[in-house]
């Protein structure tokens, strides 16, 4: 099924805008996309890095198993060296460099709002 300019295009005058010439067809009206209940709210906070440090560390004193959190901690550490050196291996680096990375990226800024 071939689908034609003409066919999805309104006649434009020469005065017209670039807005009218829209490829919307005639039939149907764009509406806008039903979103879930659930949303995101970004807010920005003033916060400088060392407060943020002193929150981690007052997290970290106010934790009973302070060596499960170091654990945990140099767990997750070790984890991201070795996943970084198994990416950039010369045979998976070809393979898995680039889509892995951008996998990252993406999910990255959802998992710190999710979780943070």
């Amino acid at each position: 099924m071939a689908i034609t300019l003409a066919r999805f295009s309104t006649p434009v005058s020469r005065t017209a805008s670039v807005r009218s010439t829209a490829l919307v067809p005639r039939s149907r009206s764009w509406t806008a996309p039903k979103r879930s209940g659930r949303s995101v709210v970004v807010r920005a906070e003033e916060e400088d890095f060392d407060a943020f440090l002193n929150k981690i560390a007052d997290k970290f004193e106010k934790s009973e198993n302070k060596p499960v959190v170091i654990g945990y901690s140099a767990a997750a550490i070790a984890a991201l060296f070795v996943a970084e050196w198994l990416i950039h291996l010369p045979a998976l680096d070809i393979l898995l460099g680039f889509p892995v990375q951008l996998v990252g990226l993406l999910a990255l800024p959802y998992l710190a709002i999710r979780w943070y």
